[in-house]
């Protein structure tokens, strides 16, 4: 008996799901990224309208707050009340596109990361 091919085909049968394997962790680490920074651009956006109520200002901080991030798939959604000690909540949601050939398919325009951050309004 002759098994002089056996780990070739062996490796040749594994290696697709290794790939696989290997390409989802590195996904795993963008989106964490991402979700960081998220994190980081609702807070800094909620900062800025805890003391001013222009709507570009709080824009601006929070794209400025998260250089990595697309700014043409981060949005922001500004609630609450404009009084002393009312509370402003500020949401970040951002567009994640999956890049894992396969599996793109399944998650196309599904993936967003949001963050959500109350903080009370401070009015000089």
């Amino acid at each position: 008996m002759n098994d002089s091919g056996q780990a070739t085909v062996e490796f040749a049968l594994v290696l697709p799901l290794v790939m696989l394997i290997f390409a989802a962790g590195i996904h795993l680490v963008a989106y964490s990224r991402n979700q960081v920074l998220v994190v980081n651009s609702a807070r800094a956006a909620a900062r800025v309208a805890m003391t001013t109520g222009s709507t570009d200002a709080i824009y601006k901080a929070g794209r400025e707050a998260s250089p990595g991030l697309a700014p043409d798939r981060l949005s922001f959604e500004i609630e609450g009340e404009r009084r002393q000690g009312g509370l402003v909540r500020v949401r970040a949601r951002y567009r994640y596109d999956v890049r894992i050939p396969i599996f793109e398919e399944f998650w196309r325009d599904r993936t967003v990361i949001s963050a959500d951050v109350a903080m009370p309004v401070e009015i000089p």
